[in-house]
């Protein structure tokens, strides 16, 4: 499965040589011949895309077949924010304010704040891809970047309509080989990359409000070629921005654990995408016990099996405070706990009368009281692990347990 990381340095430039890139699905109609000239229209677009300050767009990306990725951006003055949903379902939120460029993952309620400098090669993908969606252009550089034939365009167009909205399909191919490092840099692209990458484009613009509606970018890198195409599925060029949808999702916390969360949603997200609720229940519960982390439980989707994943990681807690948080099995969590630690107070949390009453009478160190409870092989088995005597295992009435029982404790 193709990442969202994965198309980051293919896009950086786009939102300079025409706008932003926008996409989702292709609208319908036979295509119209054009006298209007290729570079104009492009000039065009990029004049109208600054003089857009507020506005909503919704998109998506399919990158060689893959799932799409998609992305959600709001924008007004000099905030923005894009969410994008990539590939493996991770639900990500970047933030452009004045005071700083943040990342985010809502579901773990976590930020950092990345700094230019990062050395982050992930972070830096991530955060350039949601740079890219942006709308921030100057007409000067992409004139200065035709002059010097960075941007070719083919002098023909084509109408067309997409997404309900006409506009102007034109091609044209990118050379970053002829900038400077100091150009390179400018845009956005790592220096080992970009002057070995040519991009051949096909876009249709909205030249009224700078967008494209469509874009088909074909690039190599490299020697390998890549496919991506970009379609707009919602765009309003002035909508409505309302200043609390640039409020941080989550605390702030460093790049590194960030990072570490941000791993850890990727492998949940690969539970997630199992298609029954038992491969699920699994998925978490490995997880769980593999990485000794309680958080993957919280993601079961039944209460019972959810306390059955806690009750997993039992045997490497503290103390007994998780219990507390069980919905099912509390009972068994207290009476459990309180063999583990050797703490005969907490039998008094079990709720059960039965179950508290072996805890008590086992911790009373009597076999012979085991034998009157209700639950008497149990109280017998746990006895006999607790002062490790097998003989206290003769007295087990189930053969199964009692064979158990001996085969655990002698020796």
């Amino acid at each position: 499965m193709v990442e969202m990381r994965t198309a980051v340095l293919v896009l950086a430039l786009l939102a300079i040589a025409g706008g932003a890139y926008y996409y989702f699905q292709l609208g319908g109609g036979p295509p119209a011949a054009s006298a209007k000239n290729g570079t104009a229209i492009l000039l065009s677009a990029v004049d109208a895309a600054a003089g857009v300050t507020t506005y909503v767009l919704v998109s998506g990306t399919s990158i060689d077949g893959a799932e799409p990725i998609v992305a959600h951006m709001v924008a007004k003055g000099e905030s923005a924010r894009v969410d994008i949903n990539d590939s493996v379902g991770v639900l990500r939120s970047m933030y452009f304010l004045p005071d700083g460029d943040y990342i985010c993952l809502p579901e773990r309620k976590v930020c950092a704040e990345v700094e230019k400098n990062t050395t982050s090669l992930k972070l830096r993908n991530v955060m350039g891809y949601a740079r890219g969606q942006i709308v921030k252009t100057n007409v000067t550089a992409v004139n200065d970047w035709i002059n010097k034939k960075v941007i070719d365009v083919e002098p023909g167009t084509v109408e067309r309509m997409f997404a309900g909205r006409r506009c102007e399909e034109i091609k044209y191919v990118v050379h970053l080989d002829l900038l400077s490092s100091e150009e390179i840099r400018g845009a956005g692209y790592d220096l080992s990359a970009a002057p070995y990458v040519r991009r051949e484009i096909t876009e249709c613009l909205d030249a009224g409000a700078g967008f494209a509606l469509h874009k088909l970018l074909n690039e190599t890198l490299l020697g390998q070629s890549r496919i991506i195409e970009l379609n707009v599925s919602k765009f309003e060029p002035r909508a409505e921005v309302k200043e609390s949808e640039f409020a941080l999702v989550g605390e702030l916390a460093s790049e590194q654990t960030y990072l570490a969360n941000d791993d850890a949603e990727i492998e949940r997200k690969s539970c997630m995408r199992l298609p029954t609720e038992v491969g699920r229940t699994e998925c978490f519960k490995q997880k769980a016990v593999g990485n000794n982390d309680a958080t993957y439980c919280g993601f079961v989707e039944g209460d019972l099996e959810r306390d059955l994943c806690h009750l997993l990681l039992l045997p490497e807690w503290k103390n007994a405070a998780g219990c507390a948080t069980l919905t099912y099995l509390k009972d068994d969590c207290y009476y459990e706990a309180a063999l583990r630690f050797e703490n005969s107070t907490l039998c008094g949390l079990v709720g059960g009368a039965d179950r508290r009453e072996a805890c008590t009478t086992i911790f009373e160190g009597n076999a012979t009281a085991c034998l009157a409870l209700t639950l008497a092989d149990e109280c017998t088995v746990a006895l006999a692990g607790r002062l490790g005597d097998a003989t206290i295992c003769n007295q087990i009435r189930n053969a199964t347990l009692r064979d158990r029982c001996l085969n655990t404790n002698e020796g």
